[in-house]
């Protein structure tokens, strides 16, 4: 069950990065990054194909409903993320279906991953770095998955897939406020101001070879 999930995760983040070098977003500063994650998935741009986000959806709900279970006994589960209380859960499941929920969650975070590597994109090239894909992708998921980290430049594998999924399911079980979103915008910005993209570049240029944009 879980290397099915990692790859449903793995095959929905790629796509949804790989449409944004078609038609980014124009996300220019901190300030419009936090608003537009705070906006969520409305209006232009490139969303992710529906039987993408259907078949994670169909992956993610035994998990999700096991984690509801779990939280019936613990208010964490063994990860570094935080489980809500079950109480909160009850609350917000009662009217709402798991995967509907799911459903959402999962637009949010793969739009939130558009808007970051737009982002990324955009200061790389004011750093007179050319947004190579890889490195865009690389640079995206890690900040994303952990952004007190140093990223990695590695190409993102299944535990960061893990990673993604586990942070989307947990939100759908508990709610992502928008002043979650927004604290979460920030934290990703305040992140990527502090690399030396510069030099990230470099290092990518030396591993990987010749720019792919």
């Amino acid at each position: 069950m879980a290397d099915q999930l990692n790859q449903r995760v793995r095959t929905l983040v790629d796509a949804a990065l790989d449409r944004v070098f078609a038609e980014p977003f124009d996300v220019r500063t901190a300030d419009e990054l936090e608003d537009l994650m705070a906006a969520g998935p409305i209006g232009t741009g490139p969303g992710p194909a529906a039987t993408s986000v259907g078949a994670f959806v169909a992956a993610a709900t035994p998990w999700a409903r096991r984690a509801l279970s779990a939280a019936s006994k613990s208010s964490k589960v063994a990860t570094k993320a935080p489980l809500p209380s079950a109480k909160a859960i009850k609350i917000g499941l009662a009217s709402i279906p798991i995967a509907l929920r799911l459903s959402t969650t999962t637009r949010h975070g793969v739009r939130e991953l558009q808007l970051l590597a737009s982002y990324v994109i955009t200061r790389l090239r004011a750093a007179g770095v050319a947004p190579d894909r890889g490195l865009v992708q690389s640079l995206t998921l890690s900040l994303y998955v952990d952004p007190a980290r140093r990223p990695s430049l590695e190409p993102p594998g299944s535990r960061t897939a893990g990673a993604v999924a586990r942070q989307w399911v947990l939100r759908s079980l508990g709610g992502d406020a928008e002043s979650a979103v927004r604290a979460r915008a920030r934290r990703l910005a305040d992140a990527l101001d502090r690399l030396d993209l510069r030099a990230l570049g470099e290092t990518w240029r030396q591993r990987h070879g010749a720019i792919d944009v």
